[in-house]
């Protein structure tokens, strides 16, 4: 294939791959709304964003080094990462929860609201560990590098190739939050935004406990 084409194919994969379901929508969907000390409503997810793409230039960055492959073939480094991921994962869906508690709760006070407000440093950290100890992210970056990209491909060309891959997830999650501000979704989530924090929570177990289970 013609480095155009290999382009075209990467941006589809990763599209198709990023718009499904996963742990980094479902968290920046969690700071959508969040307490934050900004003013500026969409200023906490688009900080998650800027951390789940580190977390995927870190993942490219493994695989453009060779990395990712010594990872892969050694069990135990793999195994790690998946039971840290995992653990990260159900801390964030009880993190969730007790929110979502305390949102529905009537000492939910003016002092406790202030108290819930999240750092954005700490937002970035979440949307970075969030992709990065996900094991899946790792090997779907790792059989990217493998199956598509040839071993001899010049090594400029892999940079243009991770270049749309970290392009498409940050103009891709960076149109989702403009989305998800938009008067409608805003609209449903003030309605429903006990019953989405509590969903984002259960789901962040599910994924939790699923990893979990697969790395025993």
């Amino acid at each position: 294939m013609s480095i155009l084409e290999t382009a075209l194919l990467l941006f589809s994969i990763t599209f198709i791959a990023r718009i499904t379901p996963g742990p980094d929508m479902m968290l920046i969907i969690k700071y959508c709304n969040t307490p934050s000390a900004t003013k500026r409503k969409r200023t906490p997810a688009l900080i998650c964003t800027l951390g789940v793409c580190s977390g995927l230039l870190v993942h490219i960055s493994l695989s453009l080094f060779g990395l990712a492959l010594i990872i892969k073939n050694t069990p135990v480094i793999l195994t790690i990462i998946s039971y840290l991921g995992a653990c990260y994962l159900i801390y964030i869906g009880i993190k969730s929860l007790r929110f979502a508690q305390n949102i529905s709760s009537k000492v939910f006070d003016k002092d406790t609201f202030s108290s819930a407000i999240t750092p954005l440093k700490q937002i970035y950290i979440d949307g970075l560990l969030c992709n990065l100890l996900n094991p899946k992210a790792t090997l779907f970056i790792l059989s990217v590098f493998t199956q598509i990209i040839a071993p001899e491909t010049a090594f400029g060309t892999k940079l243009l190739y991770a270049s749309v891959i970290i392009g498409d997830a940050l103009i891709g999650w960076t149109i989702f939050v403009f989305l998800l501000h938009t008067k409608i979704i805003q609209k449903f989530y003030s309605r429903y935004a006990i019953l989405i924090d509590k969903f984002a929570g259960v789901l962040f177990l599910i994924f939790g406990i699923s990893i979990f289970i697969k790395s025993l």
